[in-house]
């Protein structure tokens, strides 16, 4: 089916595009050309067809909103300890967005810019290509970085993004879709009765900023245990404070073991998340609610109204000298793909 694209919104002399991806099959994806957003995602369950991701009606509604709704996050996804680091014996600091700390790019990160788009299809599947260039310095970050971000669905109800990135100078690179899923429907309440499992062994343990300590932690015999799907309502409760944390991914970088695997029993909703990055973060959404937050239909989503299942680089893996690098040198290529796959149980 044709792609359509239509006009969302405008910004300075840019017009914001919001593209639909209509697979037949029941399965429609709108995406936008800023922030690279996933607007809607309509999607089949054993009784109706759903929209399973937070969103806003206007474009005025993701120049405001500071959760990051849908976007991809970068150039780091995640926390960088006092927004600092060190490479080739000099010092970058950083935008400080979530003081004392920076998250998610920094405050005109990815999340906050026009892409150039192209849509067209290959072998049956409806993609969407997005493409900036982000200069040297920008937020802090070293390097002129060239981004292509595609997304991609098929018929069999599967949207994956795959991206890459080249450099003309040594930077950090991880970049993140940061979507809120609610598989009942964006509009549903909360997903303290969604089920997920996790494919991972260890967690990285935070302080109470949030921050890595630099442990990797076996995750046995704690809350953070999801290697059995679980209702999240008492695991949430076990932790006192819900989930804000990182999974070290057992997966080798496959696309063929769920690195997760979220599902609803009332709509009977799964998706499988699949990834060849080495972490995931699980967030459920339990600050959301903290300012009033009007979404799609004039829906007030409130604490817990969406989850997020980030894949990623480990957070502040610059600063953590036994993460995985998250360097990307010149001639280099950083690559990140990641699959949604939904079924209906």
């Amino acid at each position: 089916m044709p792609i359509e694209k239509v006009k969302f919104g405008t910004i300075q002399e840019n017009t914001i595009s919001e593209y639909t991806l209509d697979n037949g099959n029941d399965m429609v994806v709108k995406i936008l050309d800023y922030g690279g957003i996933i607007n809607q995602m309509h999607v089949p369950g054993k009784y109706d067809i759903a929209d399973v991701v937070l969103g806003f009606d206007s474009l005025e509604g993701y120049l405001n909103d500071i959760a990051f709704v849908g976007t991809i996050v970068g150039r780091f996804a995640n926390r960088i300890r006092f927004g600092r680091f060190k490479l080739n014996a000099l010092t970058y600091q950083l935008d400080i967005n979530e003081p004392p700390h920076h998250i998610h790019g920094g405050l005109m990160g990815f999340h906050r810019h026009y892409w150039q788009s192209e849509s067209y299809t290959e072998n049956g599947d409806l993609c969407l290509r997005l493409h900036r260039l982000s200069p040297n310095m920008e937020c802090g970050y070293p390097g002129n970085l060239d981004v292509t971000v595609v997304y991609r669905l098929t018929t069999e109800n599967a949207l994956s993004f795959e991206i890459s990135a080249t450099t003309d100078k040594t930077t950090i690179v991880s970049l993140a879709q940061h979507s809120y899923f609610n598989l009942r429907g964006h509009n549903s309440g909360d997903i303290c009765e969604h089920e997920l499992y996790v494919n991972a062994d260890s967690i990285t343990p935070v302080g109470p900023d949030l921050i890595p300590t630099g442990e990797i932690r076996d995750v046995t015999g704690t809350p953070y245990d999801l290697r059995e799907s679980q209702q999240l309502g008492p695991k949430q409760r076990a932790t006192g404070n819900g989930f804000d944390i990182n999974y070290v991914l057992n997966q080798d970088s496959d696309l063929i073991t769920p690195a997760a695997i979220l599902s609803d029993p009332v709509s009977l909703r799964s998706m499988k998340v699949f990834t060849t990055k080495p972490a995931l973060q699980f967030y459920d959404g339990n600050h959301l609610g903290s300012r009033p937050m009007l979404g799609k239909g004039s829906t007030e989503y409130s604490q817990c109204a969406g989850l997020c299942l980030e894949t990623q680089h480990f957070p502040d893996a610059i600063n953590q000298p036994g993460f995985p690098s998250p360097l990307v040198r010149p001639g280099e290529e950083y690559t990140h793909k990641t699959v949604y796959a939904f079924e209906i149980d």
